[in-house]
């Protein structure tokens, strides 16, 4: 045996096929599944419904079967029965064995978001989510697809969707994700909140501790922008006066040189 799937000491997800690979072409009648149970082989737990497909020359066995059950651990053996394609076929030398925990495909979500707390009426904001999904063994093999929407709502009146939903694909474990409102506005002030959905296909996904679907708002203080500082009158009678001010001074220094010069004459 070259190779196997799943993985000795795996998770492996509760429909997974099982994978062998050999060296040499082998013998179908000798293993494989025959009438929904294995041939050559076994495993332990068993759940039954085997059928076996063989490829690369008879040299890949993929078996299916039933569903394994959640949080068990399986272990497969190939055996000495087993032979391959020569005459009159050589055996495996010795049995092979590994084991695998069977476990239900899981995302368990983290959700972060990025709000403004104050905002001012007219201008533009955008709202940011990262979804972090957590690592093995707390979250297994994919996730569900997620949808992420973002909502507007002004207190006391009906949500106003942000832009179109976000979709976040299926998630391994230790992935992380990150959704962006389009841009929106606030049209009047006051207190609004940001609300937030977040939905799983996947019914046993986690997201913030509740199973399939999270939502959240946050608080948003919108206030009117500060109106440009008003120059009062004063300023401007101030310049006026002192404008005439100096034409008046102008004007009789002026008067006085001519004055001055008549009298020398």
């Amino acid at each position: 045996v070259n190779r196997t799937s799943p993985l000795d000491g795996s998770y492996t997800p509760l429909g997974c096929d099982i994978e062998i690979v050999f060296d040499k072409s082998m013998n179908p009648a000798t293993v494989g599944a025959s009438g929904g149970s294995l041939l050559g082989c076994s495993c332990a737990l068993n759940p039954g419904g085997w059928a076996a497909t063989w490829s690369d020359g008879d040299k890949k066995l993929t078996l299916s079967h039933n569903d394994f059950t959640a949080d068990q651990l399986y272990t497969f053996t190939v055996s000495t029965d087993a032979k391959d394609k020569s005459d009159p076929g050589n055996p495996l030398n010795n049995s092979y064995s590994w084991s695998f925990t069977a476990v239900p495909s899981r995302g368990v979500f983290t959700v972060s978001i990025d709000c403004p707390a104050s905002a001012e009426v007219g201008e533009e904001y955008r709202v940011t989510v990262t979804v972090n999904n957590a690592e093995l063994p707390i979250a297994y093999n994919n996730s569900g697809t997620l949808t992420v929407k973002f909502y507007k709502i002004h207190a006391g009146e009906t949500p106003v969707q942000i832009g179109t939903a976000e979709t976040i694909d299926a998630m391994q474990p230790g992935a992380s994700e990150t959704k962006s409102s389009a841009l929106f506005t606030f049209d009047k002030p006051g207190t609004w909140y940001i609300k937030v959905e977040i939905s799983s296909t996947n019914p046993i996904d986690i997201i913030q501790g509740y199973t399939q679907s999270y939502d959240t708002s946050v608080p948003v203080n919108v206030v009117k922008p500060e109106a440009p500082e008003e120059i009062g009158i004063g300023p401007y009678i101030l310049i006026i006066v002192m404008v005439a001010l100096v034409a008046v001074v102008g004007a009789l220094t002026l008067f006085g040189i001519k004055k001055k010069k008549k009298t020398e004459k």
